[in-house]
């Protein structure tokens, strides 16, 4: 389970993708498609950032108590 670090934003007008950093979405920073210029909403990431931060703050608690597969927690670590 990695913590999130970026999320996956599409340009709503010509459909590039892009990987944008959280801290640049937390910031409020616009981020500007560089194949068309349109402004790419980040409303929706930036009212998600305390649920990702919490996510990825317990992602290493949960690693040192369990071995963790995919979507699977296997038994608990000893030590």
């Amino acid at each position: 389970m990695p913590r999130i670090n970026f999320f996956r934003l599409t340009c709503q007008h010509c459909h590039t993708e892009y990987k944008v950093r959280i801290e640049r979405i937390a910031s409020g920073e616009p981020v500007e498609c560089l194949t068309c210029g349109y402004q790419i909403d980040i409303t929706g990431p930036r009212e998600l950032l305390n649920l990702v931060a919490e996510y990825s703050n317990l992602v290493p608690q949960l690693e040192r108590h369990f071995r963790l597969e995919g979507d699977t927690a296997m038994g608990v670590r000893s030590g």
